[in-house]
């Protein structure tokens, strides 16, 4: 029984890791990972207890699945893909309670240790160290091929365009690398005591994402704040913006250039655009989003996205552009049906965290936010029951 759990429990942070685009996923299409996710939790649940007692539909699962159907509403087969990933949601807010703790567990551990084995790896490249690797070109299942050529170190990827000057482990961008460790980083709430916390925390900070960042800083400050602390929160959050800086400060052993003058503080103040704050969307984006709120396509969407060859795609706004005002209401419904089903402060905080995180990267359905979202409450609950013990 053992053996069948750890297989299921290697399959889920398999699904986590692969939601964020590593190279040696790029070509697996999301339908697929989709249906097979349910065989294999059917398959799982058949042998051992993974779910509860019993699992009956209740009528906020039918409007879950409108809204899944809705947001994959361009063709008969991101139908059947809406539909999966509604069968997805409702398995994963099944688990047992047990078993979502140990899930958010198990990630934590091994997805720390694989960043930790990537993040070793990167620095040796950075000083200089030559390591094997091969030159591959990014394509996506929809044959987008906007990342261009890759230098592929196996344990971590270069993009040519990017110098090597920022960690992203395996995954084709900084950012989606960030949507995986903000969200366990918040999990844990940034306990630096704990030594894998540590491995995703300087993971983060090498990672060179504003995005990563603005949700590192955001998210310590939900996971300080409660009604009674404010004084605590205060005195904390300095003290730890200080022992972030002279982390950064010590990026200089490994880069030359002023590498947060380049990659942090140029994107953030950049004459007041807000456009450019994290290169999400371009210039004729801009002016076609505008013209689309003044219309009444806002409430319902255009149902197709907008894509240039230069030009990012993610983020709140394209996801208003396609989807519409229903859209945005449909994921804010199904967030927050399925993050607890005791709703308390900790689940609202962590609920507000996710809607920054997809503010910033409009992945709604991608496992790695899916996963935390139906396991994450459980795991924290249990979390302050340890410390509460401890005191």
């Amino acid at each position: 029984m053992s053996k069948i759990y750890n297989l299921f429990k290697i399959w889920v942070l398999f699904i986590f890791i692969l939601s964020m685009y590593p190279w040696f996923g790029w070509s697996i299409p999301v339908i697929y990972i989709a249906f097979a996710n349910i065989l294999f939790f059917a398959l799982i649940g058949s042998k051992i207890r993974i779910f509860e007692s019993h699992i009956q539909l209740e009528a906020k699962d039918l409007v879950i699945l409108l809204g899944c159907l809705w947001i994959n509403n361009y063709s008969i087969s991101s139908l059947v893909l809406g539909l999966l990933l509604w069968i997805n949601i409702l398995l994963l807010t099944r688990f047992k309670k047990t078993v979502k703790k140990e899930i958010v567990r198990f990630i934590t551990k091994y997805f720390s240790i694989l960043c930790g084995i990537s993040l070793g790896f990167f620095l040796l490249y950075r000083i200089g160290v030559p390591l094997p690797h091969t030159n591959i070109h990014f394509q996506d299942t929809q044959g987008l091929e906007g990342y261009g050529y890759i230098d592929n170190y196996y344990s971590f990827i270069v993009l040519l365009r990017s110098e090597g000057l920022r960690f992203q482990s395996v995954f084709v961008e900084p950012g989606h690398f960030s949507m995986g460790l903000c969200t366990l980083l918040y999990l844990n709430k940034y306990n630096i005591k704990n030594k894998y916390v540590i491995i995703l925390l300087l993971s983060q900070l090498f990672s060179f994402s504003l995005a990563g960042y603005i949700l590192l800083i955001v998210g310590y400050i939900l996971t300080s704040f409660s009604k009674r602390n404010v004084f605590k929160v205060s005195s904390t959050i300095v003290l730890s913006a200080l022992f972030i800086f002279i982390i950064i400060r010590s990026f200089g052993y490994f880069y030359e250039d002023d590498i947060l003058q380049s990659l942090i503080f140029d994107r953030l103040f950049t004459n007041g655009d807000l456009n450019n704050l994290s290169n999400r969307t371009g210039e004729s984006f801009a002016l076609v989003y505008q013209q689309f709120l003044k219309t009444t396509d806002v409430i319902w969407g255009m149902s197709i996205s907008y894509k240039t060859e230069n030009e990012g795609s993610s983020g709140f706004a394209p996801y208003l552009y396609v989807h519409g005002i229903i859209g945005v209401l449909s994921i804010i419904y199904i967030y927050y049906k399925s993050i607890s089903k005791r709703k308390n402060w900790e689940a609202y905080k962590f609920l507000l965290f996710l809607f920054v995180i997809l503010y910033q990267n409009a992945y709604p359905f991608w496992w790695c936010m899916l996963i935390v979202l139906t396991c994450g409450v459980s795991y924290m609950e249990d979390m302050d029951k340890v410390s509460i013990a401890k005191k």
